[in-house]
This record gives C-alpha cells, structure tokens and sequence, in this order.
C-alpha cells in the first residue's frame, strides 16, 4: 500500500530547464498540418515539436525521489500533524536516527512500505544473522560475544542460533520486571493445566477457519485466521516454558512469527474491506447502541440512569441532523456519520449526571470484518466530548474468547505488546470537534513482547473523519481541505507519496478560499491508516523487519464522477509554470473519450461547474495536455474534471433537508423559563454575526407555529449565553425545542425545505430563477427514488433553498439526498 499524507509546507527543488510561454510556435505549424477540423494523425503528434523551449530529453522526475530527510525534516517543524501517525513519520525516524539521509534513500524506505514484497521469515532471519555478525567482528574483545562470535564462525552457519545467542544477551542486560516474569510463569501454568481443552479450542477455531476458506475465491491467498494465530500463540508459549530449554533456543523465531501474525490479522482484514467487498463497504453498515449505566469512574453505581436512546434517529446510517443535538425534553444525541465505514448514535441526559463527572459510552459503526468503534465521554462541567478510536478484528476476538477462557494471561500479552484490548486496536483518544464536526485521533506506540526485550512491535495510525452534511468543504485548514477532498473522492492514489508536494494542494486550496470557500463540497467521511511493524532489539540499534500498512478512505455518493480526473500538473520547477500542463489517467481518458487525440474539443469542470470549454493539445512522449490556445499559468488543478461538451459537469443537485433559525432552549435560570440558551455557532452561521446586548427582530417557533413575533436581547456573559423577549417579560416564555428564526422567515419542521447549491443546480438543470424556479425532478434517496413531481426553490432574504410544489411537509427532505431531472436514474 502507497504512503500517503499531503504536505502543508514542502517544497524540493530540482534543476530545470528555462520556460517561455512565448516560444510556442509549434502549435501554429501543428495545426496546420493537422488533418480536417485540426486533428492531428498520431504519427503527426509524434513529430510534435513539443514547445521548442522544452527539451524532448527531459525526463519527468519519480514525484517521490525529490523528497529527502532535510526535507521531511522541516515539514515535522512546520506541520507535525500532517504527517505524524503516518508512514512518513516512521520514514522521518529512520532519518533522525542517521539511518538514511538522502532522497534516493527516503525513496527506497517508501517503496518498502508500498510493498507488496515481505519477506519470509527465514530471509529476516538471514538479514539479522548477517547484521549480527558484522557487528561480532568488532567485539572480539569482548566476552559478552563470545557465543554470538562462536556461532557466527560455525559452517554452515546456523541463523537461528546467531539470533537467539544475541536475544539472550538482550535479555540479560535489560532488567525483567517482576510482573513480566510472574506473567510468564501464570501463563505457563494455565496452558500446562488445561493443555487438553486448549487443544478442544484450537479445532474449534479450526473448523470455523475452514468454513471461512470455503467462502472465499479460491483464487486468492486466505488471510491469516483465528486458529493460526492460535497454533502461533501455542507455540511460542510452548518454547519458552519449556524447563528442558532453559537457554529458550529456537524461541526468538516463534516470537516474531506470533508477533507478525497478530499483525498480518489487523493489517489483511481491513484490507478486505476495500478489496474483497467494496460492495459492503459502500452499502452494508453496522451500528451498536450500548445502554449503559454509571460513568468513567463507576464507583458512583445507582446515580445514573440508563442512557436514552438519540433522539434523532439515524435512517440508513445518516444523520438528521449531524453532531451534538439538544432534544426537547433536554437531554442531548450524538450523531455521526462518516461515510460507510463509522457511525455513532448515543443519547444522553445532563440532569442525571454529577457535574463532577463524566458519563461513558460506546458507539461504533463499520462494514463486515474490521469494526471501528468509539468510546465516547461526555464531561458536562466542561461542556465536551471525547473519543476513542478502536479498530475491531474478528480473528483476535476469537481468539480470545475461545483460548482466552483457558489462558486469561494472553489478553495482558495483547494488551501490553499491541495494545489490543477485548480484540481491539486501540488507536487513542482525541476530542470531538464540535464547531467543524471533525475528529482526528494520531497514535504511536512502541513496545517489547513482555519479558522478551529483543522482540519490539510498533504501531502508528491515524484518522481522520469528518461528519458535516453535505456542504462546503472546509476553509479552516490545508491539510483537513486536503484530506476531505481526497477522501470524499474516494481517490486513494491521491495518498500516496506523489502527491504530497504543496504545489498540488495549496493552489487547491487557495482556489477555493479565493471563490467564496465553497468551490469544493462534500459529505460526510473517512480516511484511515494503520502500520504494524516488528523489530529485533540488537541492542546497538533496532531494525524493523517486517511492515504491513492498510489505508483507505470512504465516503458517501460523489457528485461529480463525468468525465476525467486531474492527476497532477507541471510543477514550476519542471519547467513549466504550475497548471501549465496536466497530466490523467489515460486508460481512463482512452475509455472515457475513445482515444487520446489532440486538437479535440473538451470541457474543464471545477467543483461541478464548468470554468473552460476548448481544443487540447496532448503530447505522446509524456502524455503531458494543456489548453491548444490560451495556455497559461494556472489553467489546471488537481481534481479538476476533464468532460465531453455534451455531457454536464454535475450529474445531481444535493438537495440537504435542515431545520432553519437557531434552537432557543429553556434556560434553567429562575424564574424558569423566562430565559432561553442558545449556540453560538449556530447563532452566527444564521444570523450572520453577534454582539452582546444586541436587540433584534425574531419569530420563535414551536413546532411549525409562530408563538411570538418581537424583539429580543442576547447575551454571552458569565451568566452563558442566554437571551430573552424585549421589553421583560415572564416565566414560561421559553420551553424546551423552541427555535428562532429571522422576522421575514417562517416557522416549519426539519426537513419540509431543503437547501443546494446554486451553482450545482445552474450546472445541472442550465439555469436558475432565484424568484421561484419549478422543476419536474425525481428525489433520490440511497439510489432509490423516493418522490417524483415538482418543486420550487428561491433565492431570497430566507436563503438559497426549496421544497416540493405545491404541497409539502416535515421530513420530505434528509441530509443525503439529490435530485435529478424526471428521466434521470436516481442510481448514480
């Protein structure tokens, strides 16, 4: 798998020649040689003079081998979170430890993690042996080596008796602590006592491994199983209590293959949600509801009631609304959703909870194998929400359960080597970002087998999930705008290594804050990545020999998926200015348009909307296109479409069903109910701004009615922030699920309107009648329509928004629904 992550701040220089937008006279000459309309024959194209100020020489550089540890370096003091729980950070080790320096080097460690190449167990082995001995040779002095030196000169050499003489060396230098050494000894005693039931277990995970191989492709290799890694677990456990075999010869091997398999487990089975099953992944969710009782420190038991249920229920794994709700009888919901691959539905209340304490909860939401789940907290004294991310695998839940009840020791093991708990991967904690409805959780972990100090286990991942509606992509943030988009696009080549320049980006990026912050837009997602690594301890240094990584991204339906994607463009240092040129996929292109010609005419789409219409010119040596006439600095950008001029930039409009105004709860100031609480967030994304002590002109709203149309005064003081009518009235003015909206809007329930984007519906449907435009459409719901027949939409002082015509109501519209025209399929 490819290393991915984009750089925020990074850029490596490299020799180019000199570029001159005005030497371009083979264009002129080209397009009158062409055949008829200017389609240049292929042959022609071949003699293509390529811009006479471009020499034909130039090779394009691997995007990779510019990167180096000066390089990467600098991005960690600049952006550390950009890469840290990535595989660059474990590259960027390496660098800080001297181990590589340059970007031939950096480029090799790269590649060792996009693999598909591990070695066998025996090659580490051999790598080891060797490593071990070259370094005996310069501690002939010493008596520490001289039973690694003996075994090194033995012929043939024996790897496995090199290795384990310097593990014991290992060993005796590093203090054992005493509970590693008691674990040891309960384990063995537990597996020496039930020897015969543990071997009962082992047959049932065998027989449950064989059933699982029945159901997959013969053609493909079985991932590692329950029972393998049982007969491993075994195994090791068996060498190193063995009396008989007090010096543990042959246990160092057994160790690293329990360590790799635990490993291979989490790594293969994730990958099977991306490469066995896309279908589940897009389509099969899975959600847990956990009623619990008490809080993080469960020694208040009987103060809490049982957690309620959300009071916004998910429909299909979406939310409506997303994020922390206010229902109203006041308790609170959480709702997330990211994409098919997590999603969070809890529900709590604030009065049954002690202030000083913080209520616990779990959630989680995955397709089939590898289950992410959350532990959730909710601290009300400090008004937030934490999680914990946890990747699931079947095969250590298993394990676990049927070896586990003999051998209660082994979930220490995984606990304390891989920090898997109860079949989980711990990942780490990270509070939920309200204001963006984003989480990110980076972990990195490193660890020894307990009592086996040369056998080390690495794990580093991270996450990065964002749970808004569909909408504008962010603003806030490069790197949080970088990975929404790729993610939403569901591009994982856009992960790896070749795209990690700012160049590609941060024009991206810019573009899209310079046109209103809302050129790019997207739902809800996910983007995940996972490394294990295994390592021997040679005391003088720790090499990592075996790396597997899993990543992928997920998310809901794509608007935009015409045509063909942008991959990269001319750097300024290849000799052309940024966006000069573009590169794409040309099998894709070749499909798409039936052949890879110059001179024919194509539509440039941003963001849905078409920005270009003109020839392109292609040249054969590189694949390299740019503008036939007209060719400039910044023509192209990353994720920009390349279309047919029949065909549209949008093949939808988003139709996002949403509850107008701002909640207005009743305030538990006395007397009760003459106050109201509101967010502030909320507040200024509808109205626009606030000042304290403000006085302004609303409608609050129960339900769909009106209950007063007036004046009111807000506030954010000590005493919150809080609001009443004005002039002063009275208690009972206020109850729980009141809104309020703006004095020319009116009061109705979530979902009877719905809101888009205009450009999207000028896209797609050609125009836009902001005074009541009425279309004949179908509304699509999960590829299913779910209503035909009209709707009207306006552009006024309530927004840009619509609803069906001429009857509507509450909940006609979700969060992830589209619309298409009458004769359009909902199945996109």
């Amino acid at each position: 798998m490819s290393t991915f992550i984009f750089f925020k701040a990074f850029c490596a220089l490299i020799a180019t020649a000199a570029f001159s937008p005005d030497g371009l006279s083979g264009a002129a000459a080209l397009q009158t040689r062409g055949g008829e309309n200017g389609v240049l024959s292929e042959d022609l194209q071949e003699d293509m003079d390529y811009d006479e100020s471009i020499s034909m020489s130039m090779s394009i550089p691997n995007y990779d081998t510019t990167f180096d540890c000066s390089a990467l370096q600098h991005l960690w003091n600049t952006d550390p979170t950009s890469i840290e729980g990535s595989d660059l950070f474990l590259i960027k080790e390496d660098c800080d430890r001297g181990l590589i320096s340059t970007a031939a080097e950096v480029a090799e460690a790269m590649e060792a993690f996009e693999g598909p190449y591990q070695p066998s167990i025996d090659e580490q082995f051999t790598t080891m042996a060797d490593k071990i001995c070259a370094h005996a040779l310069n501690e002939t002095d010493s008596e520490d080596f001289e039973e690694i030196l003996d075994a090194c000169e033995e012929n043939p050499r024996d790897n496995e008796k090199v290795v384990d003489a310097l593990a014991r060396l290992v060993a005796e230098q590093t203090p054992q602590e005493d509970e590693d050494r008691a674990l040891l000894q309960d384990t063995c005693i537990s597996i020496q006592e039930n020897r015969r039931e543990i071997e009962q277990a082992l047959l049932v995970l065998a027989s449950r491994s064989d059933e699982q191989r029945r159901r997959l492709d013969n053609s493909r290799d079985h991932p590692v199983t329950a029972f393998e890694i049982g007969s491993d677990v075994l195994s090791f456990f068996d060498c190193y209590c063995d009396t008989s075999n007090p010096g543990n010869d042959g246990c160092t091997k057994r160790a690293m293959v329990f360590a790799e398999a635990v490993s291979n487990s989490v790594i293969q089975e994730t990958e099977k949600i991306v490469q066995e099953n896309p279908a589940e992944v897009l389509l099969k969710k899975y959600t847990n509801h956990l009623r619990q009782s008490g809080s993080l420190n469960t020694e208040s038991s009987g103060q809490y009631s049982s957690v309620d249920r959300a009071l916004n229920q998910v429909q299909e794994g979406k939310c409506d609304p997303p994020g922390v709700q206010q229902g109203p009888t006041g308790t609170f919901s959480l709702c997330l959703y990211a994409g098919p691959t997590f999603e969070c539905e809890l529900g709590w209340d604030p009065r049954t909870i002690d202030s000083a304490q913080c209520l616990s909860m779990s959630c989680g939401g995955s397709p089939n194998v590898v289950k992410l789940k959350a532990e959730v907290k909710y601290c009300p004294a400090e008004a937030y929400v934490e999680m914990e991310l946890k990747a699931c695998v079947d095969v250590i839940s298993d394990l676990l359960e049927v070896i586990g009840q003999y051998v209660s020791t082994l979930e220490t093991y995984m606990n304390q080597s891989f920090g898997i708990y109860g079949g989980c991967l711990r990942l780490a904690w990270a509070k939920y970002d309200m204001n963006h409805q984003r989480l990110e959780t980076t972990a990195s972990r490193t660890k020894s087998l307990p009592g086996i100090p040369a056998i080390e286990g690495k794990v580093t991942g991270n996450s990065w999930m964002g749970f808004k509606e569909y909408g504008c992509a962010y603003s806030d943030s490069l790197t949080w705008f970088a990975k929404q988009v790729v993610a939403y696009n569901r591009e994982t080549n856009f992960m790896t290594g070749s795209y990690l320049h700012n160049d590609y980006m941060d024009p991206v990026f810019k573009d899209h804050n310079d046109n209103g912050g809302c050129v790019h837009r997207a739902g809800p997602w996910a983007w995940f990545e996972l490394t294990f690594q295994v390592g021997f301890n040679y005391i003088w240094d720790t090499e990592w020999l075996f790396k597997e990584s899993v990543r992928f991204t997920a998310a809901s339906d794509n608007t935009y998926p015409n045509g063909v994607r942008v991959d990269g463009y001319h750097r300024s240092h290849w000799g052309a200015p940024n966006g000069y040129y573009f590169f794409a996929d040309m099998n894709k292109w070749k499909n798409y348009f039936g052949s890879i010609t110059s001179g024919i005419t194509v539509k440039q789409c941003r963001g849905g909307r078409e920005i270009w219409t003109g020839k392109i010119r292609h040249f054969s040596h590189d694949d390299s296109i740019r503008r036939w006439d007209g060719a400039e600095e910044g023509n192209w950008l990353v994720f920009d479409r390349v279309v047919k001029t029949g065909d549209k930039c949008a093949n939808r409009v988003n139709a996002v069903g949403f509850w107008p105004g701002v909640p207005a709860e009743k305030s538990s100031q006395e007397p009760l109910g003459q106050y109201f609480n509101f967010d502030m967030n909320k507040w200024k994304a509808y109205f626009g701004s606030f000042k304290s002590g403000d006085v302004i002109s609303v409608k609050q709203c129960r339900d769909d009615t009106a209950v007063y149309s007036g004046k009111i005064i807000a506030w954010d003081n000590h005493n919150g922030k809080h609001g009443r009518r004005d002039p002063y009235k009275s208690a009972g003015d206020w109850k729980d699920g009141d809104y309020i909206v703006k004095s020319s809007s009116h009061c109705y329930p979530f979902g009877k309107y719905f809101k888009f984007d205009a450009g999207e519906w000028k896209e797609y449907f050609g125009s836009f009648n902001s005074n009541g435009d009425t279309r004949t459409i179908k509304q699509c719901r999960d590829g299913a329509t779910v209503y035909t027949g009209s709707i009207i939409a306006w552009d006024n002082d309530n927004g840009i928004h619509g609803r069906r015509d001429p009857s509507s109501s509450g909940g006609d519209w979700k969060v992830d629904d589209y619309i298409v025209t009458s004769g359009g399929s909902c199945s996109i």
